[in-house]
């Protein structure tokens, strides 16, 4: 949601630096939909058009996401397990500190959180 409206905000001042506002035939109205996560333009197809392909260029993946494991123990003392898994992570290297993944531990469940960030292709 955020984001969108960052995309918004960002398109508003752009549509304002290309399109004359003084001819009210040119302005591009952008509505935020939070219903589809998305943007509505309104407005002339050339100068949604326009729009459309700038936000194809500007609405892009970072390319990294995170991801979060539970791992509920049955057999397993959680602390232990933690312990264990926080020493092969520490003898890994990362060529990217950032990937390292965090180990915690949630003794009222008896499971190990394993948060870390991922790479997307």
């Amino acid at each position: 949601m955020l984001m969108q409206k960052k995309l918004q905000v960002k398109l508003l001042d752009i549509s304002k630096s290309i399109f004359n506002q003084k001819i009210s035939s040119e302005l591009v109205k952008i509505i935020l939909d939070e219903n589809i996560n998305g943007l509505i333009l309104v407005g002339k197809a050339g100068n949604t058009a326009r729009l459309e392909k700038l936000i194809a260029q500007i609405d892009i993946e970072s390319g990294t996401g995170q991801r979060v494991q539970i791992l509920e123990l049955k057999n397993s003392d959680a602390k232990a397990v933690a312990v264990s898994l926080n020493n092969i992570v520490s003898k890994q290297v990362y060529t990217d500190p950032s990937m390292k993944p965090n180990i915690s531990v949630s003794e009222e469940i008896n499971a190990d959180y394993c948060h870390r960030r991922t790479k997307q292709y």
